[in-house]
């Protein structure tokens, strides 16, 4: 019964972990399947910039 219980815990916190990742990763997939390739270059300008503003 205790095993069970342990299990269910364990199942409980892993569903958890897995919605607290889709909830940040989904989105960015979503929008990379909507918009697709011009989803996928929004993405690296903004990386561009950030690499451009960072050392200064």
């Amino acid at each position: 019964m205790l095993i069970l219980i342990t299990v269910g815990i364990f199942i409980r916190i892993y569903a958890w972990a897995l919605t607290l990742v889709f909830a940040i990763v989904e989105p960015a997939m979503y929008q990379a399947a909507v918009f697709g390739s011009k989803g996928v270059l929004n993405i690296q300008i903004l990386g561009l910039l950030i690499a451009k503003i960072a050392p200064n």
